[in-house]
């Protein structure tokens, strides 16, 4: 494992369950019952849940569609800090397993500026190894399904980084394109066939080939036998059922997975080559998910609660916006162990009535959210 990795990489799944008051990674406190903040909200009680409007609804938490269409997406508003990894079966989908895949003996053929070869885990099961809790988001997740093409769990598998050390890699070789077996026999209404995509040398080695979840093997639907995962990079180039890595050099055109999420995963428009495609990774986000209605005699409070994920912001300030008003600061109060998982905030507020947008911003001009500064997450609800 290489230095780099080792400083993300998390050992346990409960040190999620971590009480927090500060800024995004800081000093850790005693949790509350609920692992929220209880201080705002002493001598109120629960009233309901309010949702959020102007949503277009879509099945949340089951199965719809097959192949290319498949999709399962997570009810944000569930989680909580007992929850925040979610176990397989309830792992968001954007795409289900080919009807023409057959895992048995699966192997991964190694060709290109490398030795021409072929390999399974198990001929390199000495850097298996866990991953800690990571987050994955689908690149067209969006307010249809309330941002629930997101997840996160914990992996094991092989570390590419010592891998692509025993591939014998040309000197040529920059790139590698990473293939996936993808061939359905239902017609898509919009996706087209194809699981590939091209990275950097050092971006791949920054990977895992993943075969379990959470301590589970994979099933058809997220990868199985095997999928890629990088750390902050968009879902669509986490490639699934990997059968091929092909190192190449920069005259690599892109594949048509990296053309059709070029303007998801926010490319300089749909560049031929591969080297011309910037890393599709994420940036710092946040978004609320869910708005509570609690009452103190006469008063009205609401405890609006998000997550956030992303590469860490440490030393700047997370804001929150509810209409007309004021940036304030959110409170943390589970820090997350790793920028690789997600964690939650809140916010309580009293005064405000009606409906009313709910943004989120990273006080720093430097920092890159583009989807933030998009309001792409901006969610409203009606205070009541």
């Amino acid at each position: 494992m290489n230095p780099t990795r080792r400083t993300v990489v998390t050992s346990l799944l409960s040190s999620l369950l971590v009480g927090c008051k500060g800024d995004d990674e800081g000093d850790t406190a005693d949790s509350s019952a609920d692992g929220l903040c209880p201080a705002a909200l002493s001598g109120a009680s629960f009233d309901r849940i309010l949702g959020f409007s102007g949503e277009a609804d879509r099945p949340l938490e089951q199965s719809t569609g097959d192949g290319l269409d498949r999709r399962y997406v997570v009810d944000l508003s569930t989680l909580d800090p007992s929850s925040l990894v979610l176990p397989l079966e309830r792992f968001y989908v954007r795409t289900g397993e080919p009807d023409q895949i057959e895992p048995t003996a699966w192997s991964i053929a190694v060709s290109g500026l490398a030795t021409d070869s072929s390999f399974t885990l198990a001929d390199h099961s000495d850097l298996i190894e866990d991953t800690g809790p990571i987050y994955l988001e689908c690149s067209g997740n969006s307010a249809y399904g309330g941002f629930g093409l997101m997840s996160a769990a914990a992996f094991s598998g092989m570390a590419i980084d010592g891998l692509l050390d025993r591939l014998g890699v040309q000197a040529t070789a920059t790139q590698v394109r990473v293939d996936g077996f993808d061939t359905h026999s239902q017609a898509s209404s919009g996706s087209t066939e194809g699981a590939s995509w091209v990275f950097s040398l050092a971006d791949l080695r920054e990977g895992w080939l993943v075969t379990h979840m959470n301590g589970e093997p994979l099933d058809g639907d997220h990868g199985a036998p095997v999928r890629l995962l990088i750390p902050q990079w968009w879902g669509c180039a986490m490639i699934k059922w990997v059968n091929a890595m092909v190192f190449v050099d920069d005259s690599e055109p892109a594949t048509s997975q990296m053309q059709e999420f070029a303007q998801r995963t926010h490319q300089p428009g749909s560049p031929a080559l591969a080297v011309d495609y910037i890393a599709a990774t994420r940036d710092p986000t946040a978004a609320p998910v869910r708005v509570e209605r609690w009452v103190d005699g006469d008063r009205v409070l609401h405890r609006i609660i998000g997550l956030y994920w992303g590469p860490a912001v440490d030393g700047v300030l997370w804001q929150i916006r509810i209409g007309d008003g004021e940036w304030q600061p959110v409170d943390f109060c589970l820090a997350r162990t790793s920028p690789h998982t997600w964690g939650l905030w809140e916010k309580v507020v009293e005064g405000v009535s009606g409906e009313q947008a709910i943004r989120l911003r990273v006080d720093d001009a430097d920092v890159r959210t583009r989807r933030l500064d998009s309001e792409w997450y901006r969610r409203t609800a009606v205070f009541a």
